[in-house]
């Protein structure tokens, strides 16, 4: 167990020592920290958004501990969002001041064995601390103010609580929140639903798929939650909570939110609730609605015992009873109704009982105690008393918010400029050396008094001074530094005014720069573009660059070609390490001189029993183990140039690996030739695992080797698969390492930054072997069609729209008629805005569309580009024989069938659906589910935050064959299980580079109930990024389960039967 300090005055290059601390928290956690080593930050102010990876394990937490309590002061920089994020479990938080994060104070997602405790939050546009999908949480000693500004959130918060650890054993309570105080939530912008001091929400996962009601126990307790802007303390759609020995006084104080449930103490739909030992004061005064209690919905099992309710009006018992199975509390339970709880000056923030209160003695041990109140004294002095406090145990004193006081502005010096140039100074710069005794927000109010030049305060954060031309010397401005609550000071900014440089015009030399990574095998020329060589070569004069000769090849023969490649060839037998040079002129009398490094590898021999794989036992990944946070499919994609056989995969292994469950081969278009499980892997290093029986590789075929990882570990190199490669038997293309997200193995698709995954094959090259048919060439007989050869079967095309009204129709003329089409669309812009594009009208001469925003927006929509495509009615084959089927039918709420009538595809293919009506009056939204070889399911869905009842409508339907990638082969494709809420990259193949195209997408699944629809945030003609995007007219929460994504793209145009070239691409 090792202590680690970090100090404002630190260092990062120190060992973090006490005598040597670190400057930053974030590089402190980003070590590898172990069990029970502890982090210690020392008083100030650390300006960063805090990161946790690292936790420790059953054995003991990773701490993280302000030195001394209050003292550290987490304040996030601008573009941050929470003060600080866990994300990993068995971690401890301790003692800090967390202010102004636009997001939470500190959130946790998927984790448990968490301590959050003496922490002050405030000023955070979302909760003061929130955890979402963990368990085994221990929340006490906190103070939260000032958070919930921007809606949806509340002062502590807890949402769908599940058993992330697994564990299904360990007894009492699993989520534990007391001794806090929580005051002053209120939300100030966005939806007014919530500003709760605290909120246990939906443990029965209700608002989510796919995981169960979490019934292990949870207790609230000895807390104080008052002036509030939504309820104090609220149990809602949560089983198995103890509520017990909490004050709860004048909360609900905001007024726009229009609802009517505004209880101190809320129980909404959840069962076997405690509420016992509990003073609940409303304040009907600033709402008619507001009342002590508040029990709502279906209910079974609550218990409400010797709990106090007040509201100003004695013998008023302040219930407020709606819903089903809701028994009144009653006397006879212990609970004293409409007596005032005589604390001792609640308007000074003295919450304790005095000597004749009615809640002294009142309570009952019958459902547990804690052995102190709030104030950490004996809770029992006689018969326990009701509330946070135990009378005569201490002040019962909130703690109040600090008096303003003034910032302090310090004068700033150390920039400088040219008299010709003005320089821009980022406000956050000059502020970082101001400071705020109460930890307010900083911001600069304006700016002035300039001498020798002019100064601007921007609206991006920056501040110009322009100095006066031909001025050398000193020039200075102010600033004004504001709190936001009336605090202000100034301080003066000193520049140093330079005369600017002479220049004289210089050519400088190009800097010709070695390269590597080029292979061939014995007796092979390689072939090299001169583009590749040039690459890494720079001018300083951005001069264009060109290769003006080659030589001093070793161990073979180099030639410079007028096609712009460079032929290699090695010697006759030879292999091993070989070079040639290569000279780089800028046509400005500047040259240099670069090696270029070549790998000359044994070629394969017919029928040698020698194996073959890519790299040897020595070659390394630059990151051995890289920790992601899901499941992952990770691959390379290779051609097999000679008929071989497969005999096993390598995969090199880091330290911690535990989770690599299958090895799978896979053709390019998914299709699985042989899979292998992995059991007890061991080791570091290189990995084999073999195959139970050799696999046939076909010459000329594309293939995809990958393993499935359950924890996400693995191995990368980053732009290494950057350019062809071509070194024997298999040979692989730039971006060869491929990926895909999913919680099972799937064909990964996907690629980034060239990355290598370190995925390696043991083939056996043979003599003979057959090649691969495609999808479209082998199966049964070939469908009837409908088109003669080079008929025009559709159309497709993209429109950019600005939907500057809510019920706006454009419209879309074809370039000639078509019999009968069926109209799909989809959006190619727009990101995670949640909308929903609707066709009616389709004539033979075009259709009309519009983008139809979801019914909580207003209808109105900024510029949006969209993808269509319109095909006749009926089958037909395009050029490269693939099938594609375009059909009509109806649509409606419940799930129905839609078959593709006489056609039967030999595997799924990919499915566009299209709402083709306007009978509702509000936004529907087509959702494909169950795509199988005869036809798919399909059902309509509009906002969560249902408008009525979803009338029935036409639907339009085009689908597709898969097909394989290929030079002028089209290709259409899903993505996989693998799209969530979270940016997918697609990688295009630059099939479409420089050029305009249309682009689509529709989900294949409906793995996620909530209502949604696909996004697309980036897209070029190599890369498309697209998300699920759910509205959010219910709630604010938008995380999705991963869906299958439907994709193609093609070209604009009309689209051809039979003998049109290089249509389709996906």
């Amino acid at each position: 167990m090792t202590t680690y300090y970090v100090a404002t005055n630190g260092n990062n290059n120190g060992n973090g020592s006490s005598g040597s601390p670190w400057a930053s928290i974030n590089f402190a956690m980003s070590h590898d920290l172990r069990p029970g080593d502890e982090v210690v930050v020392r008083a100030g102010t650390y300006r960063e958004s805090v990161t946790i990876n690292h936790g420790g394990s059953a054995a003991g937490d990773v701490t993280l501990r302000s030195e001394v309590e209050g003292g550290a002061l987490i304040r996030p920089p601008a573009g941050a969002w929470n003060g600080i994020y866990v994300w990993d479990s068995y971690v401890t938080i301790d003692g800090f001041d967390i202010g102004g994060a636009p997001g939470d104070g500190i959130e946790g997602n998927d984790v448990h064995h968490i301590t959050v405790r003496n922490n002050t939050v405030h000023g955070s546009g979302e909760s003061g601390i929130q955890f979402n999908w963990s368990e085994f949480l221990k929340i006490e000693g906190n103070t939260t103010y000032d958070n919930a500004k921007s809606g949806w959130f509340s002062g502590i918060s807890v949402y769908e609580n599940r058993n992330i650890s697994g564990d299904t054993t360990t007894e009492g309570y699993r989520t534990i929140i007391r001794n806090n105080v929580t005051y002053d939530n209120v939300t100030k912008g966005g939806a007014h639903t919530d500003g709760n001091g605290i909120i246990i929400d939906d443990f029965h996962n209700g608002q989510t798929t796919g995981h169960p009601n979490y019934t292990y126990p949870t207790l609230v307790e000895n807390n104080l939650v008052y002036d509030n802007g939504g309820k104090g303390i609220a149990v809602h759609w949560s089983d198995n909570v103890t509520v017990r020995n909490n004050t709860a006084y004048h909360n609900n104080q905001d007024n726009a939110n229009d609802g009517t449930w505004r209880g101190e103490l809320s129980n909404q739909d959840s069962n076997n609730t405690i509420w016992v030992n509990n003073i609940a004061v409303a304040d009907p005064s600033v709402n008619s609605n507001n009342t002590a209690i508040g029990f709502y919905g279906s209910n079974k099992g609550v218990v409400w015992a010797n709990n106090l309710t007040y509201n100003g009006r004695a013998g008023d018992a302040s219930l407020k009873l709606e819903g089903g199975n809701n028994p009144a509390p009653t006397a006879a339970n212990g609970n004293l109704l409409g007596i005032n709880p005589g604390f001792a000056n609640p308007a000074a923030g003295d919450f304790t009982l005095t000597s004749g209160s009615k809640a002294v003695d009142a309570g009952t041990t019958k459902y547990g105690l804690a052995t102190t109140d709030l104030d950490g004294d004996g809770r029992v002095q006689g018969v326990v008393d009701l509330g946070a406090f135990e009378w005569g145990s201490g002040s019962g004193s909130q703690p109040q918010p600090q008096p303003n006081a003034a910032p302090v502005a310090n004068d700033d010096t150390g920039f400088s400029t040219t008299s010709d140039a003005a320089l821009s100074i980022a406000t956050s710069r000059l502020l970082s050396n101001d400071t705020d005794a109460n930890g307010d927000s900083l911001s600069i109010a304006s700016v002035g008094q300039a001498t020798h030049g002019t100064v601007k305060l921007n609206t991006n954060g920056t501040v110009t001074f322009t100095p006066e031309a031909g001025y050398k010397g000193a020039a200075t401005f102010s600033y004004t530094v504001s709190d936001g609550k009336g605090g202000s000071d100034a301080a003066l900014v000193t520049l140093d005014i330079k005369a600017p440089p002479v220049v004289t015009p210089t050519n400088t030399a190009p800097d010709a720069r070695d390269d590597a990574g080029f292979s061939t095998v014995t007796g092979k020329p390689v072939s090299i573009k001169v583009a590749d060589l040039l690459k890494n070569d720079v001018d300083a004069n951005g001069d264009s660059l060109t290769v003006t000769g080659v030589g001093s090849a070793s161990h073979g023969t180099v030639k410079l070609n007028t096609d712009g490649t460079v032929t290699f060839t090695p010697e006759a037998g030879y292999k091993g390490a070989a070079s040639f040079t290569y000279d780089v002129s800028d046509g400005k009398g500047g040259t240099d001189r670069a090696n270029v490094a070549i790998d000359v590898a044994a070629a394969p021999v017919a029928n040698d029993p020698t194996t073959y794989s890519f790299w040897d036992g020595a070659a390394q990944p630059k990151v051995a183990s890289f920790r992601d946070y899901h499941a992952v499919e990770l691959g390379m994609k290779f051609v097999a140039d000679v008929p071989s056989e497969m005999e096993a995969m390598r995969i090199y292994v880091g330290s911690r690996y535990n989770g690599i469950e299958s090895v799978t081969l896979r053709t390019a278009d998914g299709k699985v030739v042989a899979t292998q499980s992995v059991d007890g892997l061991t080791g570091t290093g290189w990995q084999e695992i073999a195959f139970d029986t050799p696999v046939q590789l076909q010459a000329g075929q594309t293939y995809v080797a990958s393993y499935f990882t359950s924890t996400g570990r693995y191995s990368y190199s980053d732009y290494y698969f950057t350019k062809s490669t071509d070194a024997g038997p298999i040979s692989v293309g730039a971006n060869a390492g491929v990926f895909s997200y999913a919680d099972k193995s799937t064909l990964p698709t996907s690629s980034y930054h060239g990355n290598n995954y370190w995925i390696d094959v043991v083939v056996d090259p043979i003599e003979g072997g057959t090649t691969l048919k495609s999808d479209a060439a082998a199966g049964s007989t070939a469908p009837q069609f409908l088109e003669s050869a080079n008929a025009v079967i559709g159309e497709s095309g993209v429109v950019k729209v600005d939907q500057a009204t809510a019920d706006g129709w454009h419209s879309v003329r074809f370039a000639e008629a078509l019999d009968a089409p069926s109209v799909v669309m989809s959006a190619m812009s727009g990101g995670d805005e949640a909308f929903t594009v609707r066709v009616r009208n389709v004539t033979d001469k075009g259709f009309q569309y519009q983008i139809d925003e979801w019914d909580h927006q207003d209808g109105r929509h900024g510029v949006e580009t969209l993808g269509w495509m319109a095909v006749e009615n009926g089958t037909h084959q395009l050029a490269d024989g693939r099938t594609i089927v375009a059909g009509s039918g109806q649509a409606s709420g419940t799930a129905g069938r839609i078959d593709f009538g006489d056609h039967s595809f030999k595997k799924a293919p990919v499915v566009f659906a299209q709402v083709t009506g306007d009978r509702n009056d509000f936004a529907v939204n087509d959702r494909i589910e169950k795509v199988g070889a005869e036809g798919f399911g399909l059902r309509l869905e509009q906002q969560e935050a249902r408008t009525g009842a979803i009338a029935g409508e036409s639907v339009a339907w085009i689908a597709i064959d898969r097909g394989a990638a290929g030079e002028g082969t089209p290709l259409a494709g899903t993505t996989g299980t693998g799209v969530t809420h979270q940016p997918h990259a697609l990688d295009l193949g630059a099939a479409f580079a420089g050029e305009e195209f249309v682009f689509l997408t529709d989900m294949q699944t409906r793995n996620g109930a909530d209502s949604a629809t696909v996004g697309v945030t980036d897209l070029s003609g190599e890369l498309a990024t697209i998300l699920i995007a759910e509205e959010s007219s219910r709630d604010a929460e938008t995380h999705h389960v991963a869906e299958d994504v439907g994709y193609l793209g093609l070209q604009i145009g009309q689209i051809f039967g039979h003998e049109a070239n290089d249509l389709l691409i996906a």
